[in-house]
C-alpha cells in the first residue's frame, strides 16, 4: 500500500473508529481476489499481498473501504 493510501486510511480510522481497519482489510483482499485465486503456492500469495494495490489512488481506495 502506498504511503498516501496508508495515511489517508489512518486519518479515517481516527474519525470513524476501529471498524474501519476491518473494512480496509476486506477491501484490500477483495481488490486482490482475482490475483489470489490464480496463485498456485503460498509463496505466490505472499508476493501478491506484498505487491499490494499498485497505482490505486487515495479516493478510489477510500471508496472501496467505505463500500465494504
Amino acid at each position: 500500500m502506498s504511503l498516501d493510501n496508508a495515511t489517508r486510511l489512518w486519518d479515517v480510522v481516527v474519525f470513524e473508529g476501529d471498524s474501519t481497519l476491518v473494512r480496509a482489510g476486506v477491501a484490500y483482499l477483495t481488490a486482490l481476489a482475482g490475483k489470489l485465486f490464480g496463485a498456485g503456492s503460498v509463496r505466490e500469495v505472499l508476493d501478491i499481498v506484498r505487491d499490494g494495490l499498485g497505482t490505486l489512488g487515495e479516493d478510489e481506495w477510500m471508496n472501496r473501504v467505505r463500500g465494504v
